[in-house]
């Protein structure tokens, strides 16, 4: 007789179960991936109401230095003023507001997913695209991004900059490192203050070393060997800092008093307080705080860059003026140290559970500034939405007060102008 074909009922196939923190991790992901491209959005900003705002007088000298300053040889770093001359010509030859203006705006526009792709290997994605949206936000970039200057151009140069010396330090890579170190370098032919990234970057891992975080032993091999190439460098690059140096304290008249110096200090602090708002101080001491506590290698050494950039350029405004513009390049580094309450997302280090085992021995080789506490650790769902939104809601507002009201944070010289001329009489 046949034999009845026996069925397992359905229910009792064991079925694969989901793990939890992959559907996390996922989620996490996904929201960076949100939050990237709302920066990008947010970022082209930087485009509205571009010509409207009245040139103000150092972006009137970018054109003048670019036909009679630099023949004098004064001014030291020539590439940016290049540049906007090639986007004048480009826009038809005509120096309007717009035809300055546009490289920058688009170079701005850039640093925005710039930031996200430096700063994801290192920090992870959450972090990352969190840094992103809160520079998209800053007023203070949008601004300097309008200007016929030269700061977003260094800002991008650094950015990259720095992005190869992380990798170089993850996989413990001396010639990455070395590169992005000159890559960083080359910003300062934009303006010479991005030269104060290069030592925060070289002395970092060994401030984390003496505060009891070292980095993976590969990379700190790498920044031995950059320290000694940084000797090197500024052995060569000394008579460049020092011609410069000297030709901005003549253009400004500085005064080595002592009044003058803590004079220039204020000032030097007081203008920080454009762009490092007292909300975003805030969040970068709690940044720095949560990263001591769950000893977030990633985080620490970003602050300690930005903290050692920045008293750089303190001492450097008791010798000469020092405006907040001339850290303008710190600014991704500060709000990346802001977003660090953060979980990472995406992170480096973590590993799915049925990887195999090449993959994981790569991945640990890129291991060398991964967070001891672990990847799963900070702010992730509605609290990642809630404190993002608490950092980035009143930015955008500052920033919508700056396209509308605050007319660009400049006087209308275009408009006083046209009034004198249609009020003249004669005598």
């Amino acid at each position: 007789a046949p034999v009845a074909k026996t069925e397992t009922p359905a229910a009792t196939i064991p079925a694969r179960t989901a793990n939890p923190g992959e559907s996390e991790e996922a989620s996490t992901r996904g929201l960076a991936r949100f939050v990237v491209g709302l920066a990008v959005l947010v970022a082209l900003l930087r485009f509205v109401r571009l010509a409207d705002w009245s040139l103000w007088i150092d972006e009137s000298l970018t054109w003048t230095d670019w036909h009679v300053g630099l023949e004098g040889g004064e001014i030291k770093n020539p590439a940016g003023y290049w540049l906007i001359a090639q986007a004048v010509r480009w826009c038809g030859g005509v120096p309007d507001e717009y035809a300055l203006r546009i490289l920058p705006a688009i170079v701005g526009v850039a640093t925005v997913p710039l930031t996200w792709l430096a700063f994801r290997r290192h920090a992870g994605d959450l972090r990352a695209s969190g840094a992103a949206l809160l520079l998209a936000a800053s007023s203070w970039h949008v601004y300097w991004s309008q200007n016929a200057r030269f700061y977003t151009f260094a800002q991008a140069t650094a950015l990259v900059g720095g992005w190869i010396y992380l990798v170089g330090l993850r996989r413990g890579s001396t010639v990455r490192a070395v590169i992005g170190l000159c890559v960083a370098a080359a910003g300062a032919a934009f303006h010479p203050s991005v030269a104060l990234l290069l030592p925060a970057l070289v002395i970092a891992p060994f401030v984390m070393a003496i505060a009891g975080r070292p980095l993976d032993e590969p990379a700190r091999r790498v920044a031995r060997r950059c320290f000694v190439a940084g000797l090197v460098v500024a052995a060569v690059g000394a008579k460049w800092a020092f011609d410069s140096w000297r030709t901005y304290q003549l253009q400004k008249g500085f005064d080595p008093s002592l009044s003058e110096s803590l004079s220039s200090l204020a000032h030097a602090l007081k203008t920080s307080g454009f762009f490092v708002t007292p909300l975003l101080g805030v969040a970068v001491c709690v940044g720095i705080l949560t990263a001591w506590k769950r000893r977030d290698r990633e985080v620490l050494f970003v602050a300690i860059v930005v903290v050692a950039a920045f008293a750089g350029a303190f001492a450097l405004s008791l010798f000469v003026r020092v405006s907040a513009q001339y850290v303008f390049f710190l600014l991704p580094w500060v709000v990346l140290v802001a977003c660090g309450p953060l979980a990472r997302g995406g992170a480096v280090s973590d590993a799915a559970p049925d990887t195999v085992s090449n993959v994981e021995a790569n991945a640990r080789v890129e291991r060398s500034v991964v967070s001891e506490g672990g990847a799963r650790q900070g702010l992730r769902g509605g609290a990642a939405v809630a404190y993002l939104s608490l950092l980035f809601v009143p930015a955008l507002v500052t920033t919508c007060l700056y396209l509308t009201v605050r007319q660009g944070e400049r006087p209308p010289w275009r408009e006083a102008y046209q009034l004198v001329w249609n009020q003249r009489h004669e005598d």
